[in-house]
């Protein structure tokens, strides 16, 4: 499969006081189109820093980082913010959803940006919240879901605007076992269904070994890449 991301020998430096740290130290690695990477490391690692610069939150101190033939190291605010609303999907640990909205409005207000009608905005929701099995919460407010379906409805939210790359942190860390394994679950159903490429971050092994590939990452380094057993 081609490759959608490259990092390569991409360094983080940041001053903390007179001390300089080394966030990351020359981490080169490529994703293909359509592949769920996952990548994992104790606290301090790296692995939130890396993710953040593939999805653009943060500057490189040196290196190049290229997604879909696009250099995103070399981009402006302006670029990087226009980047990521047309390729980007996030799913976040904390849900991230608006108190006063229902599930459907949380969805469609991804798509505010695209000049689309409110009508449309909300047709294309509805559709993605029966895909992640939430049709009949549509009209819901987050105070009246669980968490595992605050979590679906931000898979929803990150997919309404067919992003070439979901970005994960964490996805299933405020989530009991049965909820965080079901949300696995449902990210690896969009991954084969829909063919999206996935990045996700997390600290528990287990969870990342339901990803296609694994990268081990210590002290800002890439320690070990291994492709996991399909189901």
């Amino acid at each position: 499969m081609p490759e959608i991301i490259k990092v390569d020998k991409v360094h983080k430096i940041y001053r903390v006081g007179e001390t300089l740290v080394h966030a990351l130290a020359g981490v080169s690695m490529q994703v293909a189109r359509g592949e769920f990477v996952a990548i994992t490391g104790p606290s301090g690692s790296g692995k939130s820093t890396l993710l953040n610069m593939l999805a653009g939150l943060e500057p490189v101190t040196a290196g190049e980082i290229i997604i879909g033939g696009q250099h995103i190291e070399s981009m402006n605010e302006n670029e990087l913010v226009r980047f990521r609303r047309e390729n980007i999907g996030f799913i976040f640990q904390s849900y991230n959803l608006i108190p006063t909205m229902t599930a459907e409005e949380n969805v469609a207000i991804s798509l505010m940006f695209r000049g689309e009608s409110r009508s449309l905005r909300l047709e294309k929701a509805r559709k993605m919240l029966a895909l992640v099995g939430l049709s009949d919460r549509a009209q819901n407010k987050p105070s009246q879901m669980s968490g595992g379906q605050q979590q679906r409805v931000g898979i929803a939210r990150a997919l309404v605007v067919n992003p070439k790359i979901i970005f994960a942190d964490e996805p299933t860390g405020n989530l009991d076992s049965k909820s965080g394994a079901e949300v696995i679950a449902l990210i690896k159903k969009v991954v084969r269904e829909q063919k999206q490429t996935v990045v996700m971050v997390t600290h528990d092994l287990a969870l990342a070994q339901q990803a296609d590939r694994i990268i081990y990452i210590k002290d800002g380094r890439i320690v070990k890449q291994e492709t996991t057993t399909k189901d």
